[in-house]
């Protein structure tokens, strides 16, 4: 077992391989019309709650409900900060879930995925602080990035 390089080489090959694959899959439809649909409805549903299970909003959302002071020791933002993170977040996702429930609107759902993106951007940065932010949600790959660079400017106070 060797140390991992770090570095990925990727070719002109491994792209026209995938889309190959990917194309070839469509010769598989007939035998996915033998599949009955609540299998693979099941199969959706399996793999979507095994994916909760890391989610940091459905580990935080049983805390909005819990009382105050049974809550864990291990928050390190006060705990009216993790609420109102995870009731944006709620409300974010209700708006989602309603605009592609509701026939007449699901057409505009991939403008409200933008949207999400302007308030992830510009509204979240408003209402908590970064240090919130860093516990509570992940960094964006430019938070990442200021925040390994060196200071060009010290301050000289």
């Amino acid at each position: 077992a060797g140390k991992p390089s770090g570095e990925v080489v990727e070719t002109r090959l491994t792209g026209t391989l995938v889309h190959l694959l990917i194309g070839g899959s469509v010769a598989l439809l007939p035998l996915l019309r033998l599949v009955p649909a609540s299998a693979i409805s099941g199969l959706f549903l399996f793999l979507g709650m095994r994916m909760t299970g890391g989610n940091a909003f459905f580990a935080r959302l049983p805390l909005l409900f819990r009382d105050p002071e049974k809550q864990p020791s291990s928050l390190v933002v006060k705990p009216s900060t993790a609420h109102a993170f995870t009731a944006l977040q709620a409300f974010c996702l209700t708006g989602l879930w309603v605009m592609r429930s509701v026939p007449a609107t699901a057409l505009l759902f991939p403008s409200v995925i933008l949207m999400l993106v302007a308030v992830r951007l510009r509204l979240v940065p408003r209402l908590f602080s970064r240090d919130d932010l860093e516990v509570l949600d992940e960094l964006l790959p430019e938070e990442i990035a200021q925040s390994r660079m060196p200071e060009r400017f010290p301050s000289s106070a």
